[in-house]
Parts: structure tokens; C-alpha cells; sequence
């Protein structure tokens, strides 16, 4: 899953100050900041009280309430599940390439939490009044819902993860102003919004390079397409675009080239807007788009056998992949997938084990949890985050393979049990094996609270839940508050009960085999903690 998280800015101040804001525009009803008659030293007065930020303020309005809304459904206030926010709109490549179109706007006012929500709106409300008494309430409404579609259409088209937030749009807005900065680079408002902006801009990309989840991405295709709207608006401006003018020039030809600047921006970005929307939706030269649809259909032809239009569909996602990358590791997993629904599980073995050692890069857990984010995430469940265990069990075979001398990771172990024990396709679970794999962890991190809770799950899962109990009684007694203290009462509430109705309708509990699996058997998803 890729979240997009918002920008980190310091507030846009004033300087000491105040000009006039009367200008041509005013009649218009646009509080507007700087008149043609500006002189190259004067100071410009972009904050305080503002009439007619009314734009901006229903903008912040609005993705309050939607994060209200969700509070109100129930959804964690400072970290939503997944589900949680493809239910609410966020943009999920693969249903937007079902034909769910309407995510790419409704994400521009989802958020993970209200730490998201809240520097999201801080930066928002910084820099829309400022767009906003230069241009009106009208085109600061258009630069975010453009810019952020746009953001949101250039995300899917390039990374396979869930993404939303205001943030694209939010650069969309400072892409804009960006542009005012570059029409009157001659006057103090140019160097004030530049000086301002940039560090601004530049910390922001600088964290996301850092960041997994924030969606950069989306932050260029914002911003890139509020330059070009932005200036397409400012050069022709009557007030914005007389600031760039030479006094001692011919007047026609500034405006003449004005206009043909204004012009060739806006085209640029109408046309760059409409080929990467379009493309968007379903982009047939992305390797990605076809893997990860491939997967899809692969999994759903397994859920609903015998599903032989899906596995033909998918048989063609997986040809084009190979023309587009055939060496990739994502590539050839969708290859792995394909053999084994049609009866080839060597092949399908084999192909596993090339995709993961092209991912690979010294750690195996690492390569492990990259690639389920990256291929895994297909559909969301709370109980299972890896909804597609069929694709997880391909990648844990591979990641459990220690043929080249390298012991799985007690963590990795644990990750793949979890799988076992608790995926949602009942083809794929196998409690007996999740069992093993949970012991072997265990006696390799005794200490790890997760890799208890794994055991006992895979114990109780395999009909031992009184054994399961007595593992979390074991998390009580030294104090480990880890996993949280009220979701291990629940646990051990859960199991207690289990562990009752076992010793009531089943008289041999099922033993777990203590021996460790062959390297090639399946397993799959991640982490026990809740």
C-alpha cells in the first residue's frame, strides 16, 4: 500500500507593509494584492483578513467533514485501515481500472488520519488565500480539483498502491503561485512567492525521497499541472501578467507575446491533463497495469472456479507483460501464479524463486514485505491485509527457499504463518504447517510479542487453542503490553472461549507436526500485530 502523506510547510507571513489591493479585477469581486503601478521595491501584502476567501475555507470545510464523516463511521482517527479508505473513495488502482473513475476525485479529500488531515489543511490554508486574493475563489477552485485529479491520474499510472490526500492538489495551488512568482519575477511579489515556495517545495520532495509513504508522484503531477494552469491564468491576467512587462517596451508586442505564452500554457496542460487521464485508466504500456490485473483475475478465477474466462484473461495480461519486462521480478510472480492454476507447480516453483531472487537485496524479510506491498495488495481486509493468499503463498515459498544457505528470519517465518493460519482463501490456510513455521519462530525470538500472538493464533486455528491461551497467559504474566493491552484481553478472551467449545465438541485436538516445512511449501502475508 502507498499512501500519499501531506506537505510540511511554514506559513506564508506578510511583510511590515500593506499596499492598496485595489486593481482592474476588483469589479469582479477578487480581493486582489498588487496593481500594475507596483514599483520593483515595494513590499506586498498577502495575509490577513480576507472577504473573499470563501474558496479556500469550503475547501478546508469540506475535507474536514469528510474526515469527520469517517471518525463518525468508525474509522481510527490517526491511522485508517486500507479498507477504510478505499470504502470512503481513496484511489485503488485496480477499481479505478474497473471503471471506478470517481476515486480520482474523491481522494483529493480522503486522509489517513488526522495528523495527515491536519498539515494538509494548515499548508492548504496557507497558500490558498494567498492564490486565491490573486485570482478569485473561482480558478483556486479549479487549479485543486484539476491538479489533483491529475496528481492522482499520474500516481496510478506509475506505482500499484493505494494513494490518497489533498496534497496533490494542495501543490497544485503552490504550482500555481509558482507560476506568479516566474510572469513577475521583476517585482517583490515574484521574489517574495519564490524565496517563499521553493525551500518549501524542495524539503518536501526531499522528504518523500526518504519517506515510502508519501506519494511523490502524485506531488509532481500537482504541481507540474498548477505551473502550467497557474501560468496559463497569471500571463494573461490583466493585474498578474503587466507585472512581467518591460515599461520601455512596445506595449502591443508584450501583450501580444503575453498571450501567446498564456496560450501555449494553457494548451500544454489541457492536453497533458486529458493523455495522462486517459491513460490513466487503462495503461496498456505499463507493465504493472497488466501484472497487477493479471493477479486479480488469476484470484478471482481461483475463488470462483472453474473461472476460465478470468484465467484466459489473465493468460493475456501475463503475454504482454513479458513482451513489456520479461525479466522483471513482478513479471515473472504473475508467470508463477499462471502455471500453478493450470496444474504446473514446478514450473510455478521455479518462476516463484527467479521472481523474488530478482527482487532480492541482502535481507529476505525485506524483499519479502517490499514485494507483498508492491504485488499483494489487491483487494483490502482487515483481518487478512493480504486479501490475494495465493500470490503471498508464491512469495513466501520463495522467501522460505534457504537452498542458497541463507536461514529464513524468524520474522519472515512468523509473516508466512500468519498467512497459514489466517488467509481468507480456505485453499490456502493450513493451521498444521502455520503451527510449525510459528514454533520455529518462537524459539528463535522468544521475546517477540507478535511471534507469540502468531503461535497461539496457528495453535488454536489448528483446534489447540488451550495451548494457544496458555502462550498469551504467557504475555501477561511477564507484563508485554506490546501488542496493547486491551487487544490481548480480547485475544485471550477469544481463545478462552475457543478453547471451551473445543474441549466440548472435539475429544482428540488436532497435533501440530514439530517438524519444519520443506523449503518449497507455501505460506504468505504478514505480521500478527494488530
Amino acid at each position: 500500500m502507498s499512501d500519499e502523506l501531506p506537505p510540511h510547510a511554514a506559513p506564508i507571513r506578510a511583510p511590515d507593509e500593506v499596499i492598496d489591493g485595489a486593481g482592474p479585477a476588483a469589479d469582479k469581486g477578487a480581493a486582489r494584492v498588487a496593481t500594475v503601478d507596483i514599483d520593483d521595491d515595494d513590499p506586498v501584502e498577502l495575509s490577513g483578513p480576507d472577504p473573499h476567501s470563501w474558496a479556500t475555507i469550503a475547501l478546508v470545510f469540506l475535507n474536514l467533514a469528510v474526515g469527520l464523516v469517517m471518525a463518525w463511521a468508525g474509522v481510527p482517527v490517526l491511522q485508517a485501515t486500507a479498507a477504510n479508505l478505499v470504502t470512503f473513495g481513496a484511489v485503488e488502482p485496480t477499481q479505478v481500472w474497473s471503471g471506478e473513475v470517481w476515486r480520482l476525485f474523491s481522494a483529493c479529500f480522503v486522509h489517513v488520519g488526522a495528523w495527515h488531515l491536519g498539515l494538509n489543511l494548515w499548508v492548504l490554508w496557507q497558500v490558498g488565500r494567498v492564490y486565491e486574493r490573486l485570482v478569485g475563489p473561482a480558478r483556486v477552485l479549479l487549479i485543486y480539483v484539476v491538479t489533483g485529479i491529475f496528481g492522482f491520474a499520474l500516481s496510478i499510472a506509475l506505482l500499484p498502491g493505494i494513494t490518497a490526500g489533498a496534497s496533490g492538489a494542495v501543490f497544485g495551488i503552490t504550482g500555481a503561485l509558482l507560476a506568479v512568482a516566474v510572469v513577475a519575477r521583476h517585482r517583490a511579489l515574484g521574489r517574495f512567492l519564490a524565496t517563499t515556495l521553493l525551500p518549501f517545495v524542495a524539503g518536501t520532495f526531499a522528504l518523500g525521497a526518504l519517506v515510502p509513504m508519501i506519494n511523490n508522484v502524485a506531488h509532481f503531477g500537482g504541481l507540474a499541472m498548477g505551473f502550467l494552469l497557474g501560468y496559463a491564468v497569471s500571463a494573461s491576467d490583466p493585474v498578474i501578467g503587466t507585472m512581467g512587462d518591460d515599461d520601455a517596451a512596445d506595449g502591443f508586442k508584450v501583450s501580444t507575446a503575453r498571450s501567446i505564452k498564456s496560450t501555449v500554457a494553457l494548451v500544454v496542460s489541457l492536453a497533458s491533463f486529458a493523455f495522462i487521464f486517459a491513460y490513466s485508466l487503462k495503461p496498456e504500456y505499463s507493465p504493472r497495469f497488466h501484472v497487477v490485473m493479471g493477479l486479480r483475475d488469476l484470484h478471482t478465477a481461483q475463488l470462483t472456479p472453474p473461472g476460465t474466462v478470468l484465467i484466459e484473461r489473465a493468460a493475456a495480461h501475463t503475454a504482454t507483460a513479458v513482451k513489456l519486462a520479461p525479466n522483471d521480478g513482478a513479471t515473472l510472480l504473475l508467470q508463477a501464479r499462471l502455471a500453478e492454476v493450470k496444474g504446473d507447480l514446478p514450473t510455478s516453483l521455479g518462476l516463484g524463486a527467479r521472481a523474488f531472487e530478482r527482487r532480492l537485496q541482502g535481507d529476505r524479510s525485506t524483499t519479502f514485505d517490499t514485494a507483498l506491498v508492491e504485488l499483494a495488495l489487491l483487494e483490502l481486509d482487515d483481518t487478512m491485509p493480504y486479501t490475494d493468499g495465493y500470490t503471498v503463498r508464491a512469495l513466501c515459498r520463495a522467501a522460505l527457499d534457504d537452498e542458497a544457505g541463507a536461514a529464513p528470519a524468524p520474522l519472515l517465518k512468523n509473516s508466512c504463518a500468519w498467512l497459514y493460519a489466517r488467509a481468507r482463501e480456505t485453499a490456502v490456510r493450513d493451521p498444521v504447517l502455520a503451527t510449525a513455521l510459528a514454533r520455529e519462530a518462537s524459539l528463535e525470538a522468544p521475546d517477540n510479542a507478535a511471534v507469540t500472538h502468531t503461535l497461539a493464533v496457528s495453535l488454536a486455528e489448528a483446534g489447540n487453542a488451550k495451548e494457544g491461551l496458555a502462550w498469551l497467559e504467557k504475555l501477561a504474566v511477564r507484563g508485554d503490553v506490546s501488542l496493547g493491552a486491551a487487544f490481548l484481553r480480547a485475544e485471550r478472551a477469544r481463545l478462552d472461549q475457543l478453547a471451551r467449545e473445543q474441549a466440548a465438541t472435539v475429544p482428540a485436538p488436532a497435533t501440530a507436526s514439530p517438524t519444519a516445512p520443506a523449503p518449497n511449501e507455501p505460506p504468505s502475508a504478514n505480521t500478527s500485530a494488530p
